[in-house]
C-alpha cells in the first residue's frame, strides 16, 4: 500500500496567498475608474478580434463580463454580428460549466444567483467543448507563463480539465492584473496566452 503525505503547511500557503492576491486585485478592479475600464477594453477587444480573424476562428467561448471585469458584452455583439458562433457558460448547482450557445445576448441570458449573466433556462443550447476553438477566460489576476487566479470556485479549472489541449485559452486583463507571479496549485490550469492592456 502506498501511503501518501499531504504537505498540509504547503496547502495553506497557496491558499493563503491566493486570498491576499485575490483581495487585493479585487480592490484595485473596484477602484479604476469607468473611463479608463472602457478605453483599456475597447483595446483588449481589438486584439481579441484581430486574433479572430487571423486564426479564421468561427466558435469562441467567451465570459459574460461584470461591471469591473474587462467588459464582453460589445466583444460578443460584435462577433455575433460577424455571422460568430458564441458560446457562454452556464454554472450548474455542482459548480461545473456547461457551455451554451447564445444567438442574442439581451435576450438569451439572464442574472444569475452568482451576479453574472447566464444563459437563460429555455434557451439553454449546450456545445460540445469538442466543438470550440478559442476560449477567452477571466480571471483575477495573471503571469506572463499562462498562471491564472480565478474567483475561487474552481469551475474553469474543473472545466479546462476536459478540454483538448489544442484549443487555445486566452485570459484577458487590465495591464495591472498581469503580476510576477501567481500563485498556483496542482490543480490549475494554464492560459495559453494573455492579452492585457
Amino acid at each position: 500500500m502506498v501511503k501518501i503525505n499531504i504537505d498540509t503547511n504547503y496547502m495553506t500557503t497557496i491558499k493563503e496567498e491566493k486570498s491576499t492576491v485575490r483581495k487585493c486585485m479585487l480592490q484595485l478592479l473596484r477602484a479604476q475608474h469607468p473611463d479608463e475600464r472602457q478605453h483599456k477594453s475597447e483595446q483588449i477587444r481589438k486584439k481579441v478580434l484581430d486574433l479572430i480573424e487571423v486564426q479564421r476562428i468561427q466558435i469562441v467561448m467567451l465570459y459574460v463580463s461584470d461591471q469591473f471585469e474587462v467588459e464582453t458584452h460589445q466583444l460578443i455583439n460584435t462577433l455575433l454580428a460577424n455571422g460568430k458562433r458564441v458560446v457562454i457558460p452556464y454554472v450548474d448547482s455542482l459548480k461545473n460549466i456547461i457551455p451554451c450557445e447564445i444567438n442574442d445576448l439581451d435576450g438569451d441570458t439572464e442574472m444569475s444567483p452568482y451576479g453574472y449573466r447566464e444563459p437563460r433556462p429555455d434557451r439553454r443550447v449546450s456545445v460540445s467543448s469538442d466543438e470550440l476553438q478559442l476560449i477567452v477566460i477571466p480571471g483575477v489576476a495573471f503571469d506572463r507563463n499562462g498562471n491564472r487566479l480565478g474567483r475561487g470556485w474552481g469551475c474553469y479549472d474543473r472545466f479546462l480539465a476536459g478540454i483538448s489541449t489544442h484549443i487555445p485559452r486566452i485570459g484577458i486583463a487590465f495591464d495591472f492584473q498581469v503580476i510576477p507571479s501567481v500563485p498556483v496549485a496542482q490543480t490549475d490550469f494554464l492560459c495559453t496566452d494573455i492579452i492585457a492592456n
